[in-house]
């Protein structure tokens, strides 16, 4: 269920609110922070996966059916998408644990970026601005209870963004930041934290 326009207007109000707090001007900070160094690496020419480059064609079925592809509201801080679906619960919604896909341009190479999203019932929403400024992002959930610290405390920062390549042509061959893996081993771990058991 969406929410209206009378709801994103709490919320967005809520959410400045809060940014004036403590807790919030730290979020703040680290947000900028962030948002500098990507501008920093794009006008040096740091390549940079996007969710327009993702070919799902070139995606498992077992990966691409499940995903889907969520239109941005952009209310929250750029970056802190764990921090910012924690801040939604107070809003009555779930969070739902998955990855963010992209792509480098000829859509061979991926990239899985650990990503909390919010969850109204069946709907999927970001409220997490994109640091890139992209209006959607291909969300592939994860089939568990888990929020992102324990699933860090369980499997590590090496698991919060991982790569396959199925052959790319790009800038996809040089060593992009993150954990490779083969798409079977990829899947092989997704399955694996399906299992696991929220404590």
């Amino acid at each position: 269920m969406t929410p209206t326009e009378q709801q994103l207007k709490h919320i967005k109000t809520q959410y400045q609110l809060y940014l004036h707090t403590e807790a919030g001007r730290d979020d703040l900070a680290t947000a900028m922070k962030m948002l500098k160094q990507w501008r920093r690496e794009a006008q040096e020419g740091f390549d940079t996966y996007l969710t327009k480059y993702v070919k799902i064609t070139n995606l498992p079925n077992q990966i691409s059916d499940r995903m889907e592809c969520i239109e941005i509201t952009p209310i929250c801080l750029n970056n802190l998408c764990h921090t910012n679906a924690e801040l939604m619960k107070s809003f009555g919604y779930a969070s739902r644990l998955g990855y963010n896909v992209s792509s480098c341009p000829c859509g061979k190479a991926h990239c899985f970026e650990l990503h909390t999203v919010t969850q109204a019932k069946d709907t999927l929403i970001d409220y997490t601005r994109d640091y890139a400024g992209e209006t959607s992002k291909w969300f592939f959930p994860i089939s568990t209870s888990l929020h992102a610290s324990t699933f860090l405390r369980l499997f590590g920062d090496r698991h919060t963004v991982i790569r396959t390549d199925s052959g790319c042509d790009c800038y996809g061959r040089v060593m992009y930041p993150g954990y490779k893996m083969e798409m079977d081993e990829f899947q092989e771990f997704i399955d694996g934290v399906g299992k696991v058991v929220a404590f």
